[in-house]
């Protein structure tokens, strides 16, 4: 079952309540309908999902298959890390969070897949609507930036570190409302009023500060860092810097001499936290 079975996110983004019962037909229990795959990575894939007898209910699954790492308990804990920080982070009080709807372990049919339900934002990602070389509108620009600073204001105000913000992982729906994803690569820095400096170099060049590179740094400052570079995208359409793969020589201010081209190929993720 669901952990929290009355948030359902429909096709427009409206939530909508009882969303599909992911196990098999029985007794009367419905059976999600897969209906695309939303993305694919190195630990699994997103699926969209549907209510049969309700196609406005629509959920993202974020499926990771557990038998690829059977003897890794750090990945299997990192996993339980990010469905848990999903699920604080999930709060009435902020509307730019991709919401948590719930998890479980699937095992019939052979399967041994750590799922996890989340709100689907309909309008794709932020990437999507920064046109190379030109950007988007600044007013425009202005109103994603808002809404991202916004939800980072939240997630440091609940001691969390996203540590991976880059227009991949920046959702839009229908509306207009953007909600952070993927935090695959967050932890807590924060606990009983009491902070740590962080030291795991990890993030998506070249999105991550210099301090990240360095590999040790406050919190909160990592974040502002990649909402500046993002905001750079938005408005001119390209990175502030030539390429992911010669970030590596960039000095503790961050400067670079030439400007590069926003593309998916410049946001491979560094080793993970």
């Amino acid at each position: 079952m669901l952990a929290d079975p009355k948030v359902c996110v429909g096709a427009a983004g409206v939530p909508v309540a009882n969303p599909p019962e992911p196990s098999k037909e029985q007794n009367g229990t419905r059976k999600a309908q897969v209906v695309k795959i939303l993305g694919e990575g190195a630990f699994g894939e997103v699926k969209l999902v549907v209510d049969p007898r309700n196609p406005m209910c629509c959920v993202a699954l974020k499926c990771i298959d557990l038998r690829k790492f059977q003897n890794n308990s750090e990945a299997l804990n990192q996993f339980k890390k990010e469905a848990y920080l999903q699920r604080l982070l999930s709060t009435k009080e902020c509307d730019n969070m991709i919401r948590y709807i719930g998890m479980r372990v699937e095992t019939e049919g052979g399967l041994n897949e750590l799922q996890i339900y989340l709100e689907y934002a309909d309008g794709g990602e932020l990437f999507d609507q920064i046109e190379p070389d030109v950007g988007m509108p600044p007013v425009k620009a202005q109103w994603y930036f808002r809404q991202l600073l916004n939800g980072l204001r939240h997630i440091h105000s609940m001691g969390v570190v996203h540590r991976d913000i880059k227009p991949e992982n920046l959702l839009l729906t229908g509306q207009d409302v953007l909600k952070i994803s993927d935090f695959g690569m967050a932890t807590v820095f924060r606990h009983s009023d009491r902070e740590r400096m962080l030291n795991a170099t990890c993030g998506t060049l070249p999105y991550a500060s210099p301090q990240v590179i360095k590999g040790y740094y406050k919190a909160e400052p990592v974040d502002i860092w990649s909402s500046g570079v993002v905001l750079v995208a938005m408005l001119a359409g390209e990175l502030p810097w030539d390429s992911a793969s010669n970030f590596d020589t960039c000095d503790v201010n961050g400067q670079r001499e030439h400007k590069g081209n926003i593309t998916k190929d410049n946001g491979a993720p560094m080793d993970e936290c």
